[in-house]
């Protein structure tokens, strides 16, 4: 019987997440039986690396930008909108 089809790690090795072709059954970890084709590994460590950095970038070209200003102050908008 093989692990669940997800897994997640801890450590910084590896990409962020990978996405592995295999194909099988989940028994265990579920109250019935479940085909899979594909198993995804997440490594936290790494994802909350690469989500620091995208931060950081994002803000460097927002700052830029004002093509960029715009859109992010339309997205803002649209998702917080006012009475004003």
């Amino acid at each position: 019987m093989k692990d669940a089809g997800w897994k997640i790690y801890e450590d910084f090795d590896g990409p962020a997440i990978q996405i592995k072709k295999d194909t099988g059954s989940i028994r265990r970890d579920s109250p019935w039986e479940c085909p899979h084709t594909h198993r995804v590994h997440v490594r936290l460590g790494k994802f909350s690396d690469d989500i620091s950095t995208s931060i950081e970038n994002y803000i460097v070209e927002l700052e830029r930008s004002a093509e960029l200003q715009e859109k992010f102050e339309k997205c803002l908008r649209y998702l917080y909108p006012t009475d004003a």
